[in-house]
């Protein structure tokens, strides 16, 4: 069931990439109600039962993707732990190797769920590290303290987003110019910053310029 809270319901899915197969994280995610769609590494093993009725065991690298469309086992054994979950196999590509996307959600739309960390995830991991923050760089040894600094960043990314946003469509409300676009050949125009680093520039540009403007905290995001 979705999570609810003040009478919404909301569908969480935690996306990871090829990763250590703890089951035990995968158990907890599903018993608080939530999805996983995690892409597991080819040398995993897990067990089904073959079209006669005999349980087989295998690696998932040793599946064979079809070409045009993705494979998927209802309720197999992942792991020597026997977790119960489901797999879906991308389909077959000649530039990248296969997914195989361990899921406990809706198996028709896997594929199509891993695939949103390259489009946002990825993005924020940049902002965070080498394009950002550089939380990387932290000589914070113990984990309590990462995690603090870790939540101050997540906080920090998107302030600093909404702030891009909000100049990209108040762009006559800021006593500040900053090229964030450009036209193409053909006429169109497009994005040469993304709007976090135009806000991480326009904070920049306050902090260490001392400009008489108040930026604005109320943490409202435009769909722009």
């Amino acid at each position: 069931m979705p999570i609810s809270s003040n009478g919404r319901n909301y569908h969480i899915i935690f996306l990871a990439d090829r990763w250590f197969p703890n089951v035990d994280i995968l158990s907890h995610i599903h018993s608080i109600g939530c999805f996983f769609c995690f892409r597991a590494k080819s040398t995993n093993v897990f067990s089904h039962y073959n079209s006669k009725g005999f349980i087989l065991t295998e690696h998932i690298g040793d599946i064979k993707p079809h070409i045009h469309d993705s494979r998927v086992f209802k309720n197999i054994y992942y792991t020597n732990s026997k977790f119960i979950t489901n797999l879906v196999v991308s389909r077959a590509s000649s530039n990248d190797d296969p997914w195989y996307i361990i899921t406990n959600d809706n198996t028709s739309r896997a594929i199509r769920n891993y695939s949103y960390r390259f489009g946002s995830i990825e993005c924020i991991f940049k902002s965070q590290k080498s394009n950002g923050f550089r939380l990387e760089s932290t000589n914070t040894k113990k984990i309590e303290h990462f995690i603090s600094l870790f939540t101050i960043v997540c906080i920090a990314l998107l302030w600093l987003t909404i702030i891009g946003a909000d100049y990209s469509k108040n762009k006559h409300a800021y006593k500040i110019r900053i090229r964030d676009s450009r036209k193409s050949k053909s006429n169109n125009k497009f994005r040469t910053i993304s709007l976090f680093n135009l806000g991480l520039t326009i904070f920049n540009i306050c902090y260490y310029n001392n400009l008489d403007f108040n930026l604005k905290f109320n943490f409202v995001l435009y769909d722009i």
